[in-house]
């Protein structure tokens, strides 16, 4: 019996729809699963100019190694078939040395169907016992992702943008709630926090605050507990909103309809949204 190696990359959301895409894929032959950051270490990456990133400490302990050296021909191999196939699978897997090794983005509704729900409940524990103490808001909650969409470079590569402020105050406004100057009713979570803050103002929107961490895995927990969640156009807004449904079955999630700037991407692998969320 083998391995299933992940060949992790990206950030937060992406490695944990990778590792959820590996769980699902497992079989008799390649039935222990391990994850190593060759990608996320790669000298390349800073080269290319390419954003940074750790491995996330939501990959269960027993996924870990100490010494993973991934041998150039499976990187090469790997690489080849995604140039080949045009990036249009979310997931690569080759068989060398009686392991099978996984890279690819991820992206891929797949993984929130209901199959996948034992390993996203997995998820969720993690995110309990780490958290367990810690103050929890329990108020309706939005997701602004700006930060490296602000890139015209990631504009054109991923077809993502930075929503405007028009679509959060719209889905506020859709939920009708009655916000007032004196509480600070709406939750925001953001990997550009002073971004946010300044929409704030500029838009006079009273009863919004900006209270994230700066700490991935501890705002994506906040957000499982939001009685409501209106998330940005990003797989980790979409992770967030899944597992909220999880722990509370009754929140209305709020997505943006253009997820994208090019609305040729709707309907494929690379659009996360479910058929039950709310569309402004």
């Amino acid at each position: 019996m083998g391995y299933s190696i992940l060949l992790a990359q990206g950030g937060l959301g992406n490695q944990l729809l990778q590792l959820c895409q590996v769980y699902l894929d497992i079989d008799a032959t390649y039935n222990s699963i391990m994850v190593v950051p060759t990608l996320l270490e790669s000298r390349t990456r800073r080269l290319r100019g390419v954003t940074r990133r750790s491995l996330s400490g939501l990959i269960p302990d027993e996924y870990l190694t100490e010494k993973a050296d991934i041998d150039i021909l499976v990187r090469a191999k790997l690489r080849v078939l995604e140039l080949l196939t045009n990036n249009s699978s979310e997931m690569y897997s080759i068989i060398h040395n009686g392991n099978k090794y996984y890279k690819g983005d991820g992206l891929s509704a797949r993984c929130f169907k209901k199959d996948a729900e034992e390993y996203w409940i997995r998820i969720l524990n993690l995110l309990d016992r780490r958290f367990a103490g810690h103050q929890i808001y329990e108020e309706t909650m939005v997701h602004m992702r700006h930060g490296d969409y602000a890139s015209t470079k990631v504009n054109r590569l991923t077809g993502l943008y930075p929503l405007p402020a028009s679509y959060y105050v719209e889905s506020v406004e859709r939920l009708q709630l009655n916000i007032t100057n004196k509480n600070a009713e709406i939750k925001i979570f953001s990997d550009d926090p002073l971004y946010v803050k300044k929409l704030i103002r500029a838009n006079s929107l009273y009863g919004w605050q900006c209270v994230s961490t700066q700490n991935p895995e501890k705002d994506l927990w906040q957000m499982t507990h939001a009685k409501n969640l209106i998330v940005s156009n990003s797989s980790y807004a979409a992770i967030a909103a899944h597992l909220c449904r999880i722990r509370n079955p009754s929140a209305q999630i709020i997505a943006p309809i253009a997820w994208f700037n090019n609305g040729k991407y709707n309907g494929t692998r690379f659009d996360l949204r479910l058929g039950e969320w709310i569309l402004v």
